[in-house]
């Protein structure tokens, strides 16, 4: 069975004082707060409470028959010695001991900020090991917003509570659409004639919707429109952003320049 004095670093010649700051030194590297593994911190306090006083020294050095005779370690140095000597060495804080959280990124596209998301996600365990989680993303989720799925990170070790899983949204560049603030945008081009006289002009949204809007005449390059309440949702809540489409008057190309060229020479 494994030496307490090993894992600790000390020797039987070591004060109390000495096998505390060994600890205390240990258990700010391994601690399940700060990215530590928690068999390690289980192990570490373990050895902690066989030999952290003379009394508990002599004891594991020479075992009676309430000691634990193989390693040394005292059957009550169990789960809730673990917490214990956390809470009285680092004052009265209070923890919870669970697996590690995990970090992930989810590369949202525009629909799925329209429609919510709610689909299994295969996840990486610390162990190499893989699991699946059903993850909800509401509608008009934003780009760089976390969401916390309790529960859903690592169970590797089964005498812990699992940690949670936390999924960091990326909005993904749409070849058509984008996206400001709520509103939607989209680029619509009209040819010169339309821009001059004025017109319609027919306009598709990004879930399928169909508009049309009012080209004034004269209007110009650039120029945007709005249609209420055609963007997307606004996250928990039932109010929805706009439709905005930007005019792109279409310059029609000459195709033949030998006429322009000839009229340039009869004028000279």
């Amino acid at each position: 069975m494994t030496d307490p004095y090993r894992i600790l670093g000390v020797t039987r010649a070591s004060t109390d004082k000495q096998i505390k700051d060994a600890y205390r030194k240990l258990t700010m590297v391994h601690h399940p707060d700060k990215g530590g593994d928690n068999a390690k911190f289980l192990e570490i306090t373990q050895a902690y409470n066989a030999i952290k006083t003379k009394q508990d020294r002599s004891q594991y050095d020479s075992p009676g028959e309430d000691a634990f005779s193989q390693g040394g370690f005292n059957t009550r140095a169990d789960f809730n010695d673990f917490s214990n000597a956390f809470r009285m060495h680092f004052g009265q804080r209070q923890t919870v001991t669970k697996n590690r959280d995990i970090h992930i990124n989810y590369n949202i596209t525009l629909e799925e900020v329209l429609d919510g998301v709610n689909k299994d996600v295969r996840i990486t365990l610390p162990n190499n090991q893989h699991n699946t989680v059903n993850i909800k993303i509401p509608q008009g989720i934003r780009h760089g917003d976390k969401i916390k799925f309790a529960g859903c990170g690592d169970n590797t070790h089964s005498g812990f509570a699992s940690g949670d899983l936390y999924v960091t949204i990326l909005e993904q560049r749409h070849p058509q659409y984008s996206r400001l603030d709520n509103n939607c945008i989209v680029t619509q081009s009209i040819d010169v004639y339309t821009a001059m006289v004025g017109g319609e002009l027919a306009v598709k949204s990004i879930d399928g919707s169909r508009y049309k809007i009012l080209i004034k005449p004269g209007t110009q390059s650039g120029t945007r429109l709005r249609i209420p309440e055609a963007g997307f949702p606004i996250i928990n809540t039932s109010r929805t952003g706009d439709l905005i489409v930007t005019v792109d008057i279409k310059i029609p190309a000459v195709t033949d320049t030998s006429i322009k060229i000839q009229d340039l020479k009869e004028e000279n």
